[in-house]
């Protein structure tokens, strides 16, 4: 079975595999039970050769034992499944930051398009990149310099929540989009540690204190349509940041949302920038809703 390119090998997780002094043929494929143990990313991969890979980065690993071949994540392009690229649930056997392991499927996602889309048309396609349930730890900025054609989603803002594990910075900095949704997940801000029962643990910074954001808007052209649906946000500094170099005709919808204890909803830096809906909003305990009123309303 070995050498045999018809048959498919089986691994319960990427480490066993990588790990293994088995020599298989360039062109074997790998079937992975999990990505790690207990935290889902079941795939399939294929054996190559090193001079191939021009990076390392989640969906490449090299083998341990043989430094000539790479294991390379087999993907489905416009449709993301983030465990399969070592997205992971915080928990006591698990505390790293997932920002690298996003951007690699924002990156590969943009130099690789889907061709037929029901929304993105203008970015070219669309890509969904699915969120596993469970506290998902953020410490360094996801740098989305170009947003075209993405659902980011989650299994629920009761069940996905996203944390920004760091009380001073950036979640989200988006240059340029169009034609985005971000759904079905939860937003915090604040510091994670396991609780004395095992489970995550998240305290939150003083409210009027903090400075970090939850989104940062700094395009310098018109962009068309992000979207929020049934997303909870809570414990920013500011959700919303549009600072002044964005000009006229962003749109930005949001439908389902509950945002929570933040000190501004909106920080917004450009009155003329942003055209905003909400249907079916809720709003506690916000220091500040609206920065600048002066803003035009959908």
């Amino acid at each position: 079975i070995i050498g045999d390119l018809s048959q498919a090998y089986e691994f319960t997780t990427l480490d066993d595999a990588v790990n293994s002094t088995i020599q298989f043929p360039v062109g074997k494929v790998i079937n992975l039970k999990e990505r790690t143990l207990g935290k889902g990313g079941g795939a399939t991969w294929d054996v190559v050769s090193s001079s191939t890979v021009s990076e390392y980065n989640s969906y490449t690993a090299p083998f341990t034992s043989n430094a000539d071949l790479v294991l390379a994540l087999r993907i489905d392009k416009g449709d993301y499944i983030a465990s399969q690229f070592g997205v992971k649930s915080y928990d006591a056997s698990n505390t790293e930051s997932n920002s690298q392991a996003l951007m690699d499927i924002y990156n590969h996602a943009q130099n690789n398009k889907s061709l037929s889309s029901d929304m993105g048309s203008r970015g070219g396609g669309l890509s969904t990149i699915t969120l596993p349930k469970g506290v998902i730890n953020f410490v360094e900025t996801l740098e989305f310099s170009s947003m075209q054609g993405f659902i980011i989603k989650g299994a629920g803002k009761r069940a996905t929540s996203l944390v920004m594990n760091n009380t001073s910075n950036l979640l989200f900095n988006v240059s340029a989009y169009n034609d985005c949704k971000i759904q079905d997940l939860a937003i915090f801000a604040g510091a994670l540690s396991i609780g004395i029962d095992g489970l995550p643990l998240i305290s939150y910074q003083e409210e009027g204190l903090r400075d970090n954001v939850c989104f940062s808007f700094n395009s310098t052209a018109a962009g068309t349509d992000f979207i929020l649906d049934n997303v909870y946000i809570s414990e920013f500094g500011a959700v919303f940041r549009s600072v002044d170099s964005l000009v006229n005709g962003d749109n930005h919808h949001h439908k389902d949302c509950y945002f929570r204890g933040n000190d501004k909803v909106w920080a917004n830096y450009n009155p003329q920038a942003v055209l905003w809906s909400f249907t079916d909003c809720k709003y506690y305990f916000n220091r500040v809703v609206f920065e600048n009123a002066a803003t035009s309303f959908l």
